[in-house]
């Protein structure tokens, strides 16, 4: 997970806001997904991003968190039909 060093990097005020959220939230660890689904990605976000995303959208999840506004950008989140 990058984004603590991240967001301690960028917006230092918010890490501990940051921690109590990820300890109060549920996560799960998801497999890596098949290379086809990385390949599909690749096409949508940036090739290092796929992995993630075609992790994610596996995970189905309620939403997606992500200080990546670069990459992971509102065409992406609906290509991919996640709440990023």
């Amino acid at each position: 997970m990058s984004e603590p060093t991240t967001i301690h990097q960028k917006r230092p005020q918010l890490v501990t806001r940051l921690y109590f959220f990820l300890q109060q939230a549920p996560f799960e660890v998801q497999p890596d997904p098949a290379p086809d689904e990385v390949s599909h990605w690749e096409q949508v976000i940036h090739p290092a991003d796929a992995p993630i995303l075609g992790a994610a959208i596996a995970a189905r999840p309620d939403f997606l968190i992500t200080g990546n506004k670069r990459h992971f950008t509102p065409e992406v989140a609906a290509s991919a039909g996640l709440a990023i």
